[in-house]
């Protein structure tokens, strides 16, 4: 869904939404030309964080914490396109609030996943207060 998410953020056609999807729910590398033309050490048939069906079957929290930072950068990004908006009723504060709170917990789990994603972490934080200082 965060994928997804991110692919509607790109394209606003729904049959390039669905191909695009396909692309990266299907991908597999291109090793199976390398292996057809009798290169037998090519990494996307070997190494199951190379593609997605692997990676979600053998390694379920690559992708959690992909989907983690993908999220964020999502979040932030929907802040950051509501740079010109007036932010004086209780409305608006209430769901920055709820993004602030959204962007922590995606934070804290990222951490608790994969601790060496903390500094995606960190950077996504300093750009939401950088932005939260600037309105």
């Amino acid at each position: 869904m965060v994928v997804y998410s991110l692919i509607a953020r790109v394209t606003q056609d729904l049959s390039e939404r669905r191909v695009a999807f396909l692309f990266v729910a299907l991908s597999s590398g291109l090793g199976w030309l390398a292996l057809a033309a009798g290169h037998q050490g090519t990494s996307d048939l070997f190494i199951p964080e190379s593609n997605t069906l692997f990676s979600l079957h053998i390694n379920p929290h690559f992708p959690l914490a992909v989907a983690l930072m993908i999220g964020m950068m999502l979040e932030v990004g929907s802040q950051k396109s509501e740079v010109g908006c007036r932010r004086s009723d209780v409305g608006s504060r209430r769901s920055e609030i709820g993004r602030v709170a959204a962007l922590a917990l995606m934070s804290l789990v990222l951490v608790i996943v994969q601790p060496f994603a903390g500094s995606a972490s960190l950077y996504y934080a300093r750009r939401l207060f950088d932005f939260a200082l600037a309105a």
